[in-house]
């Protein structure tokens, strides 16, 4: 028959190991979340047909993502900002009206949001600021 000291020894032992395996399948889901993640956004940058520049950007501030959360909303408002632009640009709107810029002010405040939301920023300044850029 095993002492107590033996027995406790064991389980600790026993603990020690299960902690490690679930520390593994706690890292092996988040880099399957992770991968979910950019699957998803590579997915919904395809479908919005962003430039590049944009693209990349959503690229970069997504690139930690381990949720979902978010990433359309922030593909949808930098789709909106990008059509503004053109419109803009092609002169189909040369005399720029309150409609426009409440709009414009829409799609960030989208753009704000999903920052929030997807946990990129945790105030909403922080949010202003990256939508900003």
């Amino acid at each position: 028959m095993k002492s107590i000291e033996q027995q406790l020894a064991e389980a600790l032992e026993l603990n020690k190991s299960q902690a490690a395996k679930i520390t593994t399948l706690e890292t092996q889901i988040t880099e399957a979340n992770k991968a979910q993640a950019a699957a998803t956004l590579v997915s919904l940058l395809s479908e919005a047909k962003l430039p590049a520049p944009a693209a990349k950007e959503l690229n970069n501030r997504f690139k930690d993502a381990v949720a979902i959360t978010g990433m359309k909303e922030a593909v949808e408002a930098y789709a909106e900002v990008f059509k503004e632009t053109v419109k803009k640009n092609n002169g189909a709107n040369d005399n720029a009206s309150a409609t426009q810029e409440t709009d414009a002010a829409g799609a960030k405040e989208k753009l704000v949001k999903s920052f929030m939301e997807s946990g990129l920023a945790k105030t909403k300044e922080e949010a202003e600021k990256m939508a900003a850029e």
